[in-house]
Parts: C-alpha cells; structure tokens; sequence
C-alpha cells in the first residue's frame, strides 16, 4: 500500500469520472454581443426572467442591461457617487476596486441585484448590498443599495468579490486575500 497525505488514498477511486474533454480552439468561435459603449464592464449575468436580457457591471459603479432580441438597453442602476473605483487620467483603473460583481437571489419573483464593490477612503472596505428589479427589470426601486455586510481591507487590491448563491439559497462571497505583493497578513495561505 502507498503512503497517504493527509488521509487520502492516492489509489484509483472508482466512483470518481472523468469530465469529457474541452473544445479545442478549432471548435471554439467568439461573437461580439453588442457594441458596447460599456466602460471596464467586468461582469455579466442573466435573470431567470429575462433571458434574453444580459446585466453587465461596470467597474466605475453602473449596472446596464443589454436584451439580446430587441436590442434595447439601459442603465438599471448608476452608482459611481458611492462606489470607490480609483481612475488615472488615462482612464486605466489602477487598482482592483469598482464594482466587481453581481448576483441575483434565488427567489425569482423577488428579484433582488447584489452588487460587490469597494468604498473608500482607501484603502477601502468590500461591500455586498442588494437592490430590487423593478417589474420590468429595467431599473432599481431603491435610490442607494442595502448594505449586506462590509469587510474592511488592509489594501486597496487583491479584493476578490464574486458573489454566488449556492443550492442551499445562501450568498456566498469571495473577498480575496486583503491585497498587497507578498501576502504580507497571510491571508492567502
């Protein structure tokens, strides 16, 4: 018998499969979705309800959608006055801060939007709010999000923020390792 590292058996396991194998790049053919007019759009999404409707965050704070079929578009929810997104004047982010990500809840008739984004001063804290989709899924019902739960960072990087809500309804929240070159706190450890 072979030695075991931290009591997993390194022999075959039967009940494990293998995932058929990935595309290749020959199978693989990208086309554009819109002509965006997006600024440092860093996440999409579709709702249950809408889906033909993409949702797309912008680094800057604002949410948009896009409907695939009719064409139309909006702004759903603009919040570059409350969220901390450093911009030089080149118009480059500097760091990883904006908002970062988005998430619908699981209750579709609902229809809440989580955002993740950052708030300053810096180097800032994370915050997970959410916002209701109005009927039409157009726009928001509140005028500033609801503030879930906010996690200060040492620094102004590494901030993670993707946001999921598992099979079990709950909200689950990457927050990345607090930042800097070296893992100085060793959070990523």
């Amino acid at each position: 018998r072979s030695p075991t590292i931290f009591d997993l058996d390194p022999g075959p396991n039967e009940t494990c499969t293998a995932w058929e194998p990935s595309p290749t790049a020959d199978s693989i053919s990208l086309e554009p979705l819109a002509s965006s007019g997006w600024q440092r759009s860093v996440f999409a999404l579709q709702h249950e309800r809408y889906p033909s409707r993409w949702y797309i965050a912008e680094q800057r704070g604002v949410v948009s959608y896009f409907d695939a079929e009719s064409g139309a578009r909006g702004t759903v929810y603009d919040g570059r006055d409350s969220v901390l997104s450093h911009e030089d004047p080149g118009g480059h982010y500097k760091e990883e801060q904006g908002l970062l990500s988005l998430a619908f809840g699981p209750d579709v008739e609902n229809s809440r939007l989580y955002l993740a984004y950052t708030v300053g001063p810096n180097p800032g804290a994370l915050v997970v709010a959410y916002l209701t989709l109005s009927a039409d899924g157009q726009s928001v019902l509140e005028a500033e999000p609801v503030e879930v739960i906010r996690v200060e960072q040492p620094y102004a990087n590494h901030n993670g923020a993707h946001l999921e809500f598992g099979p079990d309804g709950y909200l689950y929240i990457g927050v990345g390792d607090g930042g800097s070159g070296g893992d100085p706190e060793n959070h990523g450890q």
